[in-house]
């Protein structure tokens, strides 16, 4: 399955492993998200559903958080062993 978007904002781990998109809700299915893309073949791994659109991303080189701002003054941090969002300023 392809992605078919035009991404807010593109990031990549450390590695390149994976690109990180985020994604708008009138650009994606299933609405506002931060989507895990696999550099080789193109297709989305994992959807991660955020309530607001992300306006831009960071991925450290550690490889254990995505942090997104949503709008213009939130900021979040999804914590990937845990898949979940566990810091939201």
């Amino acid at each position: 399955r392809e992605l078919l978007v035009d991404p807010r904002h593109m990031v990549s781990s450390a590695d390149g492993q994976p690109l990180w998109l985020a994604v708008s809700a009138p650009e994606f299915e299933g609405g506002p998200a931060l989507v895990e893309l696999d550099p080789t073949s193109g297709l989305p791994i994992r959807r991660r559903a955020l309530n607001a659109n992300p306006e831009q991303i960071a991925a450290p080189a550690a490889g254990r958080y995505v942090y997104a701002r949503l709008g213009t003054s939130r900021i979040i941090r999804w914590n990937l062993e845990i898949n979940a969002i566990d810091l939201a300023l």
